[in-house]
């Protein structure tokens, strides 16, 4: 087993793999589930490679060296903001099954999963019955990217929808590993 460290990078591809072969009918949605929340919490290679191992895609490897060298002087960031606050922050997206109650839910997102936010500096910015935003404050200079428009906030969305007989949970947005990682072991 590769016991090479994996990087964020690494993780995001195995997570994209599997959500290409749960497309293609090879894993359920409890699987894809499952695995990715493995895949966000591995911490070597060989882990990762173990949750692609029994699906017809490439091994993991290291990426190639680059083709030509990089520029001597970084491109100038956008000016309307699309970058992340922070580096290695991430898109994701993660959906549980909550109970029935949607009191119950909501209580089940209040002592779960907004401490994993909270931990991280993220605060409550809207609370809506069927919704919670969080924002994560940053230093007084990330602050003053953010308001000039050179970084995008970092912001994640709790939405809650009653299906019935059960209320589904779905948490999204842009996060570092290590709230991604800690979301994916709640999952599990």
């Amino acid at each position: 087993m590769d016991r090479t460290r994996a990087s964020d990078t690494e993780r995001e591809h195995v997570v994209r793999l599997l959500g290409a072969a749960a497309a293609e009918g090879r894993l359920t949605v409890e699987d894809l589930e499952r695995r990715s929340g493995a895949a966000y919490a591995a911490t070597t290679r060989g882990e990762l490679a173990a949750l692609v191992d029994d699906l017809p895609i490439a091994p993991i490897r290291p990426a190639p060296p680059p083709v030509h060298p990089p520029p001597a002087y970084p491109a100038a960031p956008p000016l309307l903001g699309c970058r992340p606050a922070m580096a290695g922050d991430l898109p994701f997206s993660i959906q549980w099954r909550g109970p029935a109650n949607p009191r119950h839910a909501g209580g089940q997102v209040m002592e779960q999963i907004v401490p994993v936010f909270h931990e991280d500096g993220y605060e409550i910015v809207e609370r809506r019955p069927d919704r919670l935003v969080l924002r994560r404050k940053g230093s007084d200079f990330a602050e003053l990217m953010v308001r000039t428009g050179i970084v995008t906030p970092t912001t994640v969305t709790i939405a809650m929808a009653d299906r019935g007989d059960h209320s589904l949970i779905e948490v999204y947005g842009v996060a570092p590993q290590r709230v991604r990682a800690a979301l994916a072991r709640l999952a599990t």
